[in-house]
């Protein structure tokens, strides 16, 4: 499976079919285990969209939200949360649950962290998965 990163967009006329995944995204251009648009461009896109007329009208589970530590998340549930954020120099995706402790969430032990070539892999096998799902 080849790797790309979040926030790509699906096949245009001007990619080479060299750069794209077998689903037809782009592969993304790694730097020392880095996306090159790095973790900033992510929080200031996630900035513009939660700040965007179009994001007010979303449901609030899809919106991106800035954590204490300026990290990009989403809340999939009351409990969840898929984090994107750095750990020693490295993009990660974090699915994990928290808890609630004197009003302030805080994050739980159940969860996983997955490097940005992970979380390519799952984005390939996207298809695949939702085909194996609708078969249960």
């Amino acid at each position: 499976a080849s790797a790309m990163s979040t926030g790509q967009s699906r096949l245009t006329t001007s990619t080479p079919m060299a750069a794209l995944s077998p689903h037809g995204h782009q592969k993304p251009q790694l730097r020392n285990g880095m996306a090159k648009r790095g973790i900033e461009e992510t929080r200031t896109s996630a900035a513009a969209v939660s700040s965007s007329s179009e994001a007010a009208e979303e449901p609030a589970a899809k919106r991106a939200k800035l954590n204490d530590n300026g990290d990009v998340y989403f809340e999939i549930s009351e409990k969840r949360r898929v984090t994107v954020r750095t750990h020693n120099s490295k993009v990660l995706v974090d699915v994990r649950e928290f808890y609630d402790q004197d009003g302030v969430k805080k994050p739980g032990k159940k969860g996983i962290a997955l490097t940005a070539e992970q979380w390519a892999m799952i984005r390939d096998f996207q298809d695949e998965i939702d085909d194996a799902i609708a078969k249960l």
